[in-house]
């Protein structure tokens, strides 16, 4: 375990510091469309949450067993 570590740290700064950096090439980006809203309008948003919980109610009719005093300790 000791010789991964020391392998690993040895070998980690030269892998990062063969990293490409990409650069973009797009000159003229498009603007998004915005179609919801306009420039000075107010946007009030929230969270919504979209989860359900579905529960069966448990119906207790039967009286479970008494425990035997051996059960209790």
């Amino acid at each position: 375990m000791a010789t991964f570590v020391m392998l690993l740290l040895a070998l980690l700064p030269e892998m990062t510091c063969k990293t490409h950096i990409v650069k973009c090439h797009v000159h003229d980006p498009h603007p998004p469309l915005h179609k919801y809203h306009q420039s000075g309008d107010l946007i009030l948003g929230g969270l919504a949450s979209h989860s359900f919980i579905i529960s069966n109610a448990l119906a207790f009719t039967i009286e479970p067993p008494q425990a035997l005093p051996e059960e209790l300790a």
